[in-house]
C-alpha cells in the first residue's frame, strides 16, 4: 500500500517537474525570438539626396528629394525588409499603392512613383515591410512642398 503511495506521489511530482520544465522551455524560446528581433530589424524611408542649394542651406535642410523624377526608398536597417510595399497619400481620393522588392541592408530602390505626384503642400508616404521572422514594421514620412521630408515616423504591427 505505501510503495503504491509513494510510486502516485513520485509520478505527481515528475509530471509537475515536466509541466514547469515545458514552461520554462517555451519562455525561452520567446525571449530569444524576441532577443533576435532587437539584434536587427529593417526600417525602410524615403531616400534623400544631399541638398546644398541656397534654399536648403537658409532653410537649414541637408538633405531633400527636389532632384529626384521618382520617390526612392532606402534600407536603413540592419536586417532585409520582405514584402515592401508603399503608399503615397495626397488630398486626392485614391491614394497611389505599389509594392516593391525586397530590399537589403543599404540598398536603394527607385519606385514609379514620380515625385510630381505629391501635389499638396505636405503628402505623407507610408511604407509597410517584415522581417525574416514575419514582424511587420511601417515607416511614415511627411514629405512638404514636394521637396523637404519634414519628419519620419517608424511604426510596430503594421496591417
Amino acid at each position: 500500500m505505501w510503495n503504491l503511495i509513494l510510486q502516485v506521489l513520485t509520478f505527481i511530482i515528475l509530471a509537475l517537474t515536466l509541466w514547469k520544465l515545458h514552461q520554462y522551455t517555451a519562455y525561452t524560446k520567446n525571449l530569444a525570438t524576441a532577443a533576435v528581433e532587437e539584434m536587427s530589424r529593417p526600417c525602410v524611408q524615403v531616400f534623400q539626396d544631399i541638398d546644398e542649394t541656397d534654399e536648403g542651406v537658409v532653410g537649414g535642410h541637408s538633405a531633400s528629394i527636389v532632384d529626384m523624377d521618382y520617390i526612392a526608398f532606402r534600407n536603413i536597417g540592419t536586417a532585409p525588409a520582405l514584402n515592401f510595399r508603399y503608399e503615397v497619400q495626397t488630398s486626392q481620393s485614391t491614394p497611389y499603392l505599389s509594392a516593391g522588392p525586397s530590399l537589403l541592408p543599404g540598398q536603394v530602390f527607385t519606385s514609379n512613383a514620380s515625385r510630381t505626384n505629391l501635389r499638396d503642400p505636405e503628402a505623407t508616404v507610408v511604407c509597410e515591410f517584415e522581417t525574416l521572422s514575419g514582424v511587420k514594421y511601417r515607416t511614415k514620412t511627411v514629405i512638404q512642398n514636394r521637396r523637404w521630408v519634414k519628419h519620419t515616423r517608424f511604426e510596430t504591427g503594421a496591417a
